[in-house]
């Protein structure tokens, strides 16, 4: 009776039990002594594993217990919980209590469920959960943390949330939970020299290949500023966020990206020759992008501008079956040719770049189309003094003269 007390509340022997012993520094941070632990991990120093021992040892523990688990992209949560699933199955402890898994649920003989959940709003919203697990937390969008999953503990006075991931740029709720002084929040921050199972030469070949910030991040598990892999310095970004937008027609532009370690989605509202970052998300899903360009329309009832190359098409095609009014164009950077879709005849818009991610690339200047009549269409192109014969010819055969601006964008966003 004592060891089975022992297990059950000591994360550290349980972890030895059930074959997949934890470091010291490992299980201490995850004693969960605080309502919330947050935990800044650089890559690979077994915090998934981690976390994966830490769900299952809270169902173990407590009869009926809830454990959430969200992490940042579908794949990653179905990992994190067919290791939770392995060490139950493998395991002599545990084997018997499994009633029930499958991809994404996890029910023990006591009552206990273990759930994983990738971060989209329809999925954690309506649960009431005893312990909240989320997984590169840095990466979940701060309204989804804050708005759907972290208020899924609300109802559970005693429930325990613990915010774990590799550290992003020093903003964002992550940050902010990892930075509080706060009496309900415990804050660790685990060291690489710590995880002495990672590679010397490894970490020095990402040490010559990653930008410093990002190496900063990933492998030394520190937030730092965002380095040479963006153009736009973050303290812009910031002032065009105070700015408010001149009176006159308001126009939205959208760029679409999806990996969660690429670019962003960025959705960039522009009215009176100034543009406004609305909103910005690395790895967005596309249909969460659909759905909420769609909600933006819908409630602005602006002229959308997407670009279409790529995944925008996945996009446009949905936004199209919704019977939502978008402008497709398309555009590439460097020396590849492209042919842009022509804006409408009507338009007045003055797009400051083809999207916003478009113009956070080294090197960008804009070009400017100018239709008869005087109505303009900016769209971002990279080296512009090297525009291919193709498109010229383009703009030869529609009567559309082609003017290259050379004014620095970041005129654009100061």
């Amino acid at each position: 009776m004592r060891d089975l007390r022992r297990l059950r509340f000591n994360l550290a022997t349980f972890a030895e039990a059930v074959g997949c012993p934890l470091a010291p520094w490992q299980a201490d941070s995850l004693a969960l002594e605080r309502r919330t632990t947050v935990i800044v991990a650089p890559r690979q120093t077994g915090k998934s594993r981690s976390l994966a021992v830490l769900a299952l040892h809270r169902a173990f523990a407590h009869a009926a217990h809830r454990v959430l688990v969200v992490s940042a992209g579908e794949d990653a949560s179905r990992r994190l919980l067919a290791e939770a699933a392995n060490l139950a199955t493998r395991s002599p402890l545990l084997a018997g209590s499994v009633v029930d898994e499958n991809a994404g649920l996890l029910v023990l003989s006591n009552g206990s469920e273990v759930r994983s959940v990738p971060a989209s709003e329809r999925q954690v919203r309506g649960w009431a959960v005893d312990l909240l697990i989320v997984d590169e937390a840095a990466q979940c969008d701060d309204s989804l943390l804050l708005g759907a999953a972290i208020p899924t503990t609300a109802a559970r006075p005693d429930a325990r949330i613990v915010l774990a991931g590799s550290p992003g740029a020093s903003v964002g709720a992550f940050y902010d939970f990892a930075t509080s002084d706060s009496p309900d929040v415990a804050s660790f921050t685990w060291r690489r020299d710590d995880a002495r199972w990672l590679s010397a030469d490894a970490i020095e070949q990402a040490r010559a290949h990653l930008p410093p910030a990002l190496f900063t991040r990933e492998f030394e598990g520190e937030f730092a500023e965002v380095g040479d892999e963006k153009v736009i310095p973050r303290e812009w970004i910031e002032q065009a966020r105070r700015r408010g937008l001149d009176p006159g027609p308001l126009v939205l532009a959208a760029d679409i990206a999806r990996r969660p370690d690429g670019d962003e989605t960025v959705v960039m509202a522009l009215r009176g020759g100034v543009a406004h970052v609305e909103w910005a998300m690395r790895g967005a899903d596309l249909m969460q992008t659909a759905g909420r360009l769609a909600n933006l329309k819908r409630s602005t009832g602006a002229p959308l501008y997407l670009d279409a190359i790529g995944l925008g098409w996945g996009v446009f095609d949905r936004l199209r079956e919704q019977g939502i009014a978008v402008t497709p164009f398309t555009s590439r950077t460097g020396r590849r040719t492209s042919a842009c879709c022509p804006p409408p005849a009507t338009s007045t818009a003055r797009l400051p770049c083809s999207t916003a991610t478009t113009s956070r690339r080294k090197g960008s200047q804009p070009c400017l189309w100018t239709l008869p009549g005087g109505s303009q269409w900016e769209v971002a192109q990279q080296e512009a003094e090297r525009q291919t014969a193709v498109k010229r010819k383009w703009c030869e055969a529609r009567g559309i003269r082609y003017i290259v601006h050379v004014d620095p964008l970041p005129r654009q966003f100061s």
